[in-house]
């Protein structure tokens, strides 16, 4: 009798410290990373801002969707442009918007500085311009003080194109929840071509 109750304990004991082990387990299982971002980039271009979100898909393995725009007056407005009345600004001058939509897939690599992290990131780029053109001269009427009516019509013209996102870029983890990436980029497109420098902050689960 007493060699089974010694039997049956020792038993119960296995099956204790098996349950322990398995919540043990499950509960240091890594959690997935992910981060939103606000960018500011300087390109042959123009100067772009945008924002955008990454998650973890598997191991090193990133998708990313990003959102850029730039905005700058248009190079075609005629020297001697008014947008109407001004009595005490300037003219308004039409923009020429530029937006570019990417989505890409970015890949992690080892580091012994375990708070920097390369990474190359590659992708498709969706890419819109509207560009005001077509500037046409009407009769106006000028006032004492200021113009008073618009002498030129002008129309906006959209261009769409497609491209080739390739970027290499660095990692550096500040915290569990705040980070910084820098990054050259280049988007070889069907009629735009892209390339610059980009400097994001980072928010999320940038460590597991």
């Amino acid at each position: 009798m007493k060699k089974s109750c010694l039997i049956m304990l020792f038993l119960l004991h296995l099956v204790c410290a098996s349950s322990q082990n398995n919540s043990i387990t499950f509960n240091e299982k890594p959690k997935k990373e992910y981060s939103i971002n606000i960018n500011t980039s300087f390109t042959n271009k123009l100067f772009f801002y945008g924002f955008g979100g990454s998650f973890n898909l598997k191991n090193k393995w990133y998708a990313s969707i990003e959102v850029k725009s730039a905005v700058r007056n248009s190079k075609q407005t005629p020297n001697d442009f008014s947008s109407g009345f001004t009595l005490f600004g300037e003219d308004k001058i039409p923009n020429d918007v530029h937006n570019i939509y990417t989505i890409s897939l970015t890949r992690e690599f080892k580091s012994k500085q375990g708070k920097i992290k390369p990474a190359f990131e590659v992708g498709s780029a969706y890419m819109e311009n509207f560009v005001a053109t077509d500037f046409r001269h009407i009769v106006g009427d000028g006032g004492f003080i200021g113009n008073w009516s618009v002498n030129y019509t002008y129309t906006y013209k959209k261009n769409r194109s497609f491209g080739l996102l390739i970027k290499p870029k660095l990692k550096i983890l500040f915290s569990k929840k705040l980070g910084m990436e820098l990054s050259l980029w280049n988007i070889t497109g069907t009629k735009d071509n892209y390339y610059g420098a980009e400097i994001s902050m980072l928010w999320g689960r940038l460590r597991s």
